[in-house]
């Protein structure tokens, strides 16, 4: 079942109907005698499981209209307790409904207290219930379901009575005040026949507009509009009999018509006014609750079970998306991976075929391949001899003394191809990563042409060609070999007239290291 089950009662029995999708299915009547109670525990034995409410209409339930502070959420949940406590001490079934806000003065909230006074009524049928734990969604009345009737037909009057004839000849009457229900009654009726009944109807309008007068809920400026919901020649009698004035106004709806208006469906109520109010209750629960949270708890539990159930279902769908998901990106990776694993293979196929094809060579790849980048690295460094003859040829014109003897080219690097095949790959990552800044170097010999035995100044002259060939930015060092005499501590102070038989020579080595192109300014 995906509708609602209605449990309405009455004084002395309880009709069991099912709602849904504006159909209405009677289900049992269960008579308030012990063995009816017996009957709708075995009723209820059968479907525990399914929530339910109860539809209350009796003559045992009071309203009073009262004011409260405004205030909200926590506070005005324990005023509103402190309140119907005050008010209903006998009955654990009171609600209180706000219905709006005073237009003046410190503009408190407008309460409609009820409770149900006797309820012995209710205990019973509550007790099976319990035994089977039936997920109760509410206790509910009729007069707080006819406030839903009179919305929907959109009745707004500022003096609106309602009155419906309900199961035992009784006689419902509802008043409302602009479309908000103020208070309602529920009396017998004194006869069966029609026409008793519409005097009866009559009477009782008189005494409304009495009693209402003296609750000053009436607006005397304006008529009473009485509306009675019937059907069939009660209902034409009570148009033709029932004479307005200028205080008071008669209005007839048809019953059947009333339903299929709120969506009840292909429903002839015939008296049944229950299924039309069961229907009502079944599309909009009321915001006035008799039943406390015990008496609610089990429905909490089935909603719970609900959602955990949908969150189920979801989670497993959500599942099994993936997993299926999953399952084709396997398939796709495995045949992306057959096919990667296809073409590798032609590949490999096709390169030793090629290299079939091709003469031997005595040097692996990887040596030949650090051999020519060595190449190129030697050929973006190469020496060029004429920069460091022009820079000697500078220095010495700045220095006539000096006379040149010889000058000898060093290359920049050596490699050693002993070594390439053991490490090539170091040589590869050495030639990328940390190119040759050195352009080379010359080794200089040269004398001086006037020497007057005097060494210091020899020293002197020397050194001052050694600081000039170093202001050149292109000259990355200039290192001394040989000195007119020689001063090196390890070895013996020998002079050049010692060593020459002839006339002294003030001779000297100089190594003159060149700065790499990429480098220079």
């Amino acid at each position: 079942m995906a509708g609602k089950r209605i449990f309405y009662i009455a004084s002395n029995e309880l009709t069991a109907v099912y709602c849904d999708g504006g159909r209405v299915q009677l289900l049992g009547d269960f008579p308030a005698t012990p063995e009816g109670f017996e009957m709708f525990g075995e009723y209820l034995k059968k479907e525990p499981d399914f929530p339910s409410a109860f539809l209350v209409d009796v003559i045992e339930e009071e309203f009073r209209i009262d004011t409260v502070p405004h205030v909200m959420g926590l506070d005005r949940i324990k005023l509103l307790e402190r309140k119907l406590a005050g008010q209903f001490r006998s009955t654990p079934f009171r609600s209180a409904t706000i219905a709006g806000r005073e237009k003046n003065g410190r503009k408190d909230d407008r309460v409609l207290f009820s409770g149900l006074t006797k309820p012995e009524t209710l205990e019973p049928w509550l007790n099976e219930l319990r035994q089977h734990k039936v997920p109760l969604m509410g206790i509910f009345s009729v007069p707080q379901v006819m406030a839903q009737l009179v919305k929907s037909l959109k009745i707004k009057h500022a003096n609106t009575l309602v009155l419906t004839i309900e199961k035992g000849r009784l006689l419902r009457q509802t008043f409302f005040s602009h479309g908000e229900m103020k208070i309602s009654r529920l009396t017998p009726m004194s006869s069966d026949s029609i026409d008793a009944s519409i005097n009866s109807i009559k009477n009782e309008v008189q005494r409304n507009q009495q009693y209402l007068g003296r609750l000053q809920l009436l607006v005397f400026t304006e008529p009473m509009q009485v509306y009675l919901l019937s059907e069939g020649e009660q209902l034409n009698q009570f148009k033709s009999q029932c004479e307005g004035s200028e205080k008071l106004f008669y209005h007839a709806l048809d019953a059947n018509d009333v339903a299929n208006k709120t969506g009840l469906k292909e429903t002839q109520l015939a008296g049944h006014n229950e299924w039309l109010f069961s229907h009502l209750l079944s599309k909009k629960l009321p915001s006035g609750n008799y039943a406390s949270k015990q008496e609610s708890a089990y429905f909490s539990f089935y909603n719970l079970r609900r959602q955990v159930a949908a969150a189920s279902v979801v989670l497993a769908l959500g599942a099994t998306v993936w997993s299926v998901n999953k399952v084709f990106d396997g398939h796709n990776l495995k045949s992306q991976s057959n096919r990667i694993a296809s073409e590798t293979q032609q590949i490999q196929m096709e390169y030793e075929q090629q290299a079939a094809r091709m003469p031997p060579v005595p040097y692996k790849p990887r040596v030949m391949r650090a051999a020519v980048e060595s190449d190129e690295a030697l050929a973006q460094h190469k020496p060029v001899p004429m920069r460091a003859l022009a820079l000697i040829g500078q220095g010495l014109m700045k220095h006539s003394n000096i006379e040149l003897d010889e000058v000898r080219w060093n290359t920049a690097a050596e490699v050693d191809m002993a070594m390439m095949d053991e490490f090539a790959d170091e040589m590869t990552n050495e030639f990328s990563e940390e190119p040759m800044t050195s352009g080379g170097s010359a080794t200089i010999k040269a004398h001086l042409k006037s020497f007057p035995k005097n060494y210091q100044m020899a020293f002197k002259e020397v050194e001052s060609f050694i600081e000039t060939l170093k202001q050149d930015q292109r000259i990355q060092d200039v290192k001394t070999i040989v000195l007119p005499l020689n001063t090196d501590p390890k070895k013996t102070l020998v002079g050049e007239s010692q060593r020459l038989s002839g006339p002294p020579v003030a001779s000297f080595e100089l190594e003159l290291v060149m700065r790499g192109l990429d480098r220079e300014a």
